[in-house]
C-alpha cells in the first residue's frame, strides 16, 4: 500500500577540514640505476588536520520547503557551533620501512592519529602496527602482512537537548593477514 509521500531530502553542502601533510622518505641505495642493488626506503608523515573547522551550509538551490532562511540558518549555525565546541585539530604521524635481501623483503610500519575531541575526559585514538615479509622475481611476487589496530573511541547512542549526553566508551583491537600474489607481464 501507500504509506504516504517521500518526505523531500535535505540537500548541504560539507567543508570538509584542512589537511596539512609533511612528508619525507630516503632510499638506501638510491645512487644506483639498477633497481636491484638498492636496498631499500623509509618512510615518514606527519599531518595536521583541523576537524574541528568542518562545517555544514544548506545548498543555495534548496527552497527548504517554505521554512525561512533565517530558521534554517539558525540550524546549520548550532551544527557548525556544536562541531566548533566538541572537536580539535588531529596529528598523524606514519613511519614506514622496507628492507631488500636481494629477492626478499622486510616490511615493517606503524601509524598514530591522536584524539579529535575537546577537552580530557574522552580518550579517543587509533594506532597501527604492521610487519611483513615478502617475495620478488622478474615474473612473480608473493607478500605475507600481518596489521594489528588498537582504537578508543565513543558512541553516542541518541543524543539529549535538555541533558548532559551518555556515551559508551569503546576499547577496540584486531588483527588481519593480507596474502597478495602476482604475475607480472
Amino acid at each position: 500500500g501507500n504509506i504516504g509521500p517521500r518526505p523531500k531530502p535535505v540537500r548541504y553542502n560539507l567543508h570538509t577540514p584542512w589537511h596539512f601533510l609533511l612528508s619525507g622518505s630516503y632510499l638506501f641505495g638510491a645512487g644506483n640505476a639498477d633497481t636491484r642493488k638498492q636496498k631499500g626506503f623509509i618512510t615518514a608523515d606527519l599531518e595536521y588536520i583541523t576537524t574541528g573547522t568542518s562545517s555544514f551550509h544548506p545548498q543555495d538551490d534548496d527552497d527548504n520547503d517554505g521554512v525561512t532562511t533565517n530558521a534554517v540558518d539558525s540550524y546549520y549555525d548550532q551544527v557548525n557551533q556544536a562541531v566548533k565546541e566538541n572537536y580539535k585539530g588531529v596529528f598523524a604521524a606514519r613511519l614506514g620501512g622496507e628492507l631488500k635481501l636481494n629477492t626478499f623483503l622486510l616490511r615493517a610500519g606503524g601509524a598514530y592519529y591522536s584524539n579529535p575531541y575537546k577537552g580530557g575526559e574522552i580518550k579517543a585514538d587509533h594506532a597501527v602496527l604492521s610487519g611483513g615479509l615478502g617475495y620478488r622475481n622478474s615474473k612473480f611476487f608473493v607478500d605475507l602482512t600481518y596489521v594489528m589496530a588498537f582504537n578508543r573511541d565513543i558512541d553516542v547512542p541518541y543524543l539529549l537537548g535538555d541533558k548532559q549526553n551518555i556515551y559508551s566508551s569503546l576499547k577496540e583491537h584486531g588483527g588481519t593477514l593480507l596474502l597478495t600474489t602476482g604475475i607480472k607481464f
